[in-house]
This record gives C-alpha cells, structure tokens and sequence, in this order.
C-alpha cells in the first residue's frame, strides 16, 4: 500500500467514530429515553437545536430537563386546546339538543360522552408536569 492509500483508510476510519456532538447526542438521548430528532415545534427538541445547545456548551442535565420542560408544556397547551374544543361542542349539542326533541336523547348522551372526555383532559393537564 502507498502513503496515500495508508493516509485515506486513517481518515476514512476516522470519519467512522462519532465525533464530539455526536457522543453528546447518544448521551442526552440516553437520558431522554428517545432520539433527539424530533420538530422543535412541536416536540420542543430536535437535531438542528441540540446542535444549538452543544455549541453554546449547555450542560447535558440542563438540556434534559429544558426538554421535558418544553414537552410538558407542550403537551399541556394540546390537551387545553382539545378541552376548550370539546367544551365548546358539548355546548353546541346540548342547545341543539334543547330545540330537538326527536333526537334530544340521544344529543343529550353525546353531550354527557363529551363532557366525561373533557373531564379526563382536564385530569390528563393537571398531571402533566
């Protein structure tokens, strides 16, 4: 083998180990329990803000916990959103239940499904920490 078939295979095999963010990665993740690539938007992670997090040298127990912190938010805002929808619509099925007679009944049951639902996000927003 010449120097430069030598000098290719160092690099290439180098190019094989992880480099330093990708190590930082594999031990956030590993923390996390899940893979960093997610939408930052909607998942409050993924690679291109890890990225944003190593290079400004974050603590890995800090990024872990701004994580979860933005999960849960995230997740509570989902849950109020879907809890103000189903509130709005249990109101919608109880007036038309109310001028509906024939089918009141059977409204009136769907209106109680909604509001039981309603109470289980609320439950569901109240345990997200």
């Amino acid at each position: 083998m010449t120097d430069h078939h030598l000098q290719l295979a160092e690099r290439e095999s180098a190019d094989a180990l992880p480099t330093p963010f990708e190590k930082w990665c594999f031990a956030v993740e590993a923390r996390l329990g899940h893979c960093l690539d997610g939408d930052q938007e909607r998942d409050g992670y993924s690679i291109d803000g890890a990225l944003e997090w190593y290079r400004r040298a974050i603590p890995i127990a800090d990024v872990v916990k701004q994580i979860r912190s933005d999960r849960a938010n995230t997740l509570r805002r989902r849950v109020t959103a879907i809890r103000h929808r189903l509130s709005s619509d249990a109101d919608k099925i109880r007036t038309i239940a109310a001028r509906s007679p024939d089918c009141g009944e059977d409204l009136a049951e769907i209106a109680f499904s909604i509001t039981l639902a309603e109470s289980l996000l609320l439950n569901m927003e109240s345990a997200i920490r």
